[in-house]
């Protein structure tokens, strides 16, 4: 399924997680077009947030906003190989109001511009 896709790869073990981990990433894969913040999520499931981050990094290997953005990087790569949307769109579409921190996580995260050739000439996507 397209949630267990986009789980795939971003720290999801579904065996070792607990009941609370596995239900913040699949609101995390269903939400993540929507600013997302570990406050926000540890209200929505009655935690402190405290809590919440520790939990899910001992289980997941990752903090919450690391796994957000594995999330929508994910999503963007994909876009960007099976649409004819913008970089703008894409950007928009995996959550990011601003373009510029799009563009900027999107080069820390792949190690490349969206959109540019890699230094091996073959595309990222």
């Amino acid at each position: 399924s397209f949630l267990h896709w986009l789980c795939e790869g971003a720290g999801y073990k579904s065996s070792r997680h607990s009941n609370l981990v596995s239900q913040v990433q699949m609101h995390i894969a269903t939400e993540f077009r929507k600013p997302l913040t570990v406050a926000d999520i540890s209200r929505e499931f009655q935690v402190s947030r405290e809590h919440l981050s520790r939990v899910f990094s001992a289980e997941t290997g990752m903090c919450i906003h690391d796994y957000i953005t594995s999330i929508r990087m994910k999503v963007a790569l994909s876009l960007l190989r099976e649409t004819r949307l913008t970089v703008k769109e894409i950007a928009t579409q995996c959550g990011y109001s601003r373009y510029s921190v799009f563009y900027k996580t999107f080069i820390a995260f792949y190690k490349c511009p969206p959109g540019v050739k890699r230094p091996d000439r073959r595309k990222l996507y």
